[in-house]
């Protein structure tokens, strides 16, 4: 982002000045497009060392954070080591932290290469981050008796803070260096297999032979009337099933209404019945045949005869 000549993406603007072709032509126009472009560029600047200013300020606050994490972990450390090694040390917080003086006077080095402490703000650091209220310490000023006291430990306290502080971020900082190289091996591949695809192919495109614009407009009409050849059928095929299925429809409708008519004009033309006192009214009043001749009375019923003789009977007995 520190270049000249880089821009950040989100800092990028793409601003051309407009005119009408006419007014494009002028001198005048020439020199306000001039101080335009000149005026993105210097606004694209200015976005660009704001920006660069606020990353800075994320890097320090950042790095402070791991330096004062760094010297949090000595004193914690420090303090456990003791605390295991001598668990009846009245005064350990003292011993931690000449053992951490020790450790730092022989491995400072070797421990803070991933920080931005320097030796000579060192142990004023660790002093404000720890609140120890004596004087700051000075490098090598260690009483002997003290440092003999301590000797045992310094291995200890090392080897811990050289994996915390120093194996762990190696191993992330190759992991993460081995994922960039990755992705710019992939990139590297993808350009160079796209470029020769592409020139490949620009190549044989060069080495094929041209067609006769004539022959070209031949094989378009060919291929058009083909396709409305296609489409006409397939719309035909259409139109026939729609015109089966509705004379399906229709066929089998009729029927069904020729025979409800035959039905209601079968039970018009039924004959009544007639009954029985129709029957007998009818020979009574016809007394001719069909020929003119005349036919036979019927003979009374019975019940007729019987009344008859009944009042026969009546009308003597009356005489005696």
């Amino acid at each position: 982002m520190a270049e000249d000549t880089f821009i950040p993406t989100s800092a990028r603007i793409k601003f051309e000045l407009g005119a009408t072709q006419k007014v494009k032509e002028t001198a005048t126009f020439t020199t306000l497009a001039e101080n335009t472009k000149t005026l993105v560029e210097t606004f694209q600047q200015a976005l660009k060392a704001n920006m660069v200013t606020a990353a800075n300020l994320e890097l320090k606050s950042i790095q402070s954070d791991i330096n004062t994490t760094f010297l949090e972990a000595i004193r914690d450390i420090s303090t456990i080591i003791v605390m295991n090694h001598f668990p009846e040390a009245e005064n350990y917080q003292r011993t931690a932290r000449n053992l951490a003086r020790a450790t730092l006077d022989d491995h400072f080095y070797e421990l803070a290469v991933y920080t931005t402490i320097n030796d000579d703000s060192l142990f004023l650091l660790y002093k404000e981050i720890t609140a120890d209220h004596e004087p700051v310490y000075e490098t090598g000023n260690l009483l002997p008796g003290a440092r003999l006291h301590i000797a045992c430990l310094i291995a200890e306290l090392f080897g811990t803070l050289k994996k915390i502080a120093v194996s762990s971020w190696k191993e992330q900082l190759d992991a993460i260096l081995k994922k960039k190289k990755l992705l710019e091996l992939d990139g590297y591949v993808k350009s160079t297999l796209t470029k020769k695809a592409t020139a490949d192919t620009a190549m044989r495109l060069d080495e094929e032979p041209t067609i006769e614009p004539a022959i070209i407009k031949s094989l378009i009409a060919k291929g058009v009337t083909d396709a409305t050849r296609d489409l006409k059928k397939t719309i035909d095929r259409l139109q026939q099933s729609i015109d089966r299925s509705s004379n399906s429809k229709n066929t089998r409708g009729a029927p069904r209404a020729s025979s409800t008519k035959k039905k209601s004009t079968a039970s018009n033309q039924r004959p009544q019945t007639k009954k029985p006192n129709d029957k007998a009214v009818v020979s009574d009043s016809d007394t001719s045949d069909g020929n003119g001749k005349k036919k036979k009375k019927a003979r009374p019923a019975k019940s007729t005869q019987r009344n008859n003789q009944s009042s026969r009977n009546s009308a003597s007995k009356k005489k005696k």
